[in-house]
């Protein structure tokens, strides 16, 4: 049995493997759009923030009633986002598949922070995609509902 070059060969497969798994944040990150996505929570609040969507090429916020942009923070096994009509379709538990595009008027529930470091918030949670610079605003809300708002 001959085993020279096996040392190469294993390397190689390492290097081919460690490619994969990097390729795959990538993807990730590409297939979730301008969203800010963390692994699924347990227990992540049921507080309430209302107002407007905003999407833009690098964010999603929230437009609150107090005209402040709050960064809005989504678990990945509940959203998707179509690059083609810009929209996000939040997957309700109960009630079904939700779509949404900037400018929707809208309620969600989870919990939020503001102020403090940046980093704080940032290292507490495990993100899957992280929110781009632009879009951390000091104001950040982990999603765990989503209601469309209608009237006043």
């Amino acid at each position: 049995m001959d085993h020279r070059g096996a040392g190469a060969r294993a390397l190689a497969l390492v290097v081919l493997v460690a490619g994969g798994a990097l390729a795959g944040c990538g993807d990730a990150a590409e297939s979730f759009g301008p969203l800010a996505v963390q692994r699924p929570q347990e227990g992540s609040g049921d507080a309430r923030n209302e107002g407007t969507l905003v999407v833009t090429d690098t964010c999603v916020h929230l437009r609150d009633a107090r005209g402040l942009l709050v960064t809005l923070v989504w678990e990945a096994d509940r959203v998707s986002w179509d690059p083609a009509t810009r929209t996000v379709t939040y997957r309700d538990r109960t009630r079904g598949d939700l779509s949404l595009v900037t400018g929707d008027r809208i309620a969600v529930g989870g919990s939020g922070d503001q102020g403090g470091p940046e980093t704080e918030w940032l290292d507490r949670l495990d993100w899957v995609v992280r929110p781009a610079q632009e879009c951390r605003t000091g104001y950040w809300w982990g999603v765990s509902g989503v209601e469309e708002v209608t009237g006043g």
